[in-house]
């Protein structure tokens, strides 16, 4: 189903509505600024900013379970080797993003690097309709 959504997004479908996104999408893939991949690693080689956008399903105790997010962070961790920006687009709780910081440092450091990366939040509570204005 996700390679189904990535050819799409590829072949200029764009599966929501929002006033400027089709335009805007077409645009920066034809200038070489945006592109989609199932792929983890052509995505964090060819990327200045990543975006951990993944589901996070209610624990047992009803509370956002992180493992699929952590997940990528290790993975991106396992994969970094210049500078990028980590963004969550999830649903995560406040804290998130310091667990996720020290999932990929841990993860450099068992490869021995030190590579400098920035993390930023993209809240999933923002209207559709609004998101390229406020982003």
């Amino acid at each position: 189903m996700m390679m189904y959504k990535i050819q799409q997004l590829k072949d200029g479908t764009i599966p929501i509505y929002e006033p400027g996104l089709e335009g805007m999408v077409k645009s920066n893939v034809i200038k070489k600024r945006l592109f989609f991949s199932t792929n983890i690693k052509e995505g964090i080689d060819n990327s200045e900013v990543v975006f951990i956008a993944v589901g996070t399903p209610p624990g047992e105790d009803g509370s956002a379970d992180l493992k699929h997010v952590l997940n990528v962070a290790k993975e991106i961790g396992r994969i970094i080797t210049g500078y990028i920006i980590v963004v969550t687009k999830s649903t995560v709780p406040v804290g998130t993003a310091e667990k996720i910081r020290a999932t990929i440092k841990a993860e450099l450091s068992k490869r021995k690097m030190s590579v400098p990366f920035d993390m930023a939040s993209n809240p999933e509570f923002l209207k559709e309709e609004r998101r390229l204005r406020i982003f």
